[in-house]
């Protein structure tokens, strides 16, 4: 869960794994071969990544949806 108060960067929640990445707003990075996280993973995504996916969906259910939160 990242949600900065500074720099002018918006907030994201995720949650994440040793390879994938899963944002609230349900996309799914590859770290390994896309560390820049430009190209979410589709539905054509392999097992491995659908297996992740429902993996940290539970995760991301856990979490305040972005601008919930205290504010200053």
């Amino acid at each position: 869960y990242y949600d900065p108060r500074w720099g002018g960067r918006e907030a994201a929640a995720y949650a994440r794994d040793k390879r994938f990445k899963l944002y609230q707003s349900g996309e799914l990075y590859d770290l390994d071969a896309d560390p820049l996280e430009k190209n979410p993973l589709g539905e054509d995504a392999p097992p491995q990544a659908k297996a992740a996916h429902a993996r940290l969906a539970e995760a991301v259910k856990t979490m305040p949806p972005i601008g919930s939160g205290p504010t200053e």
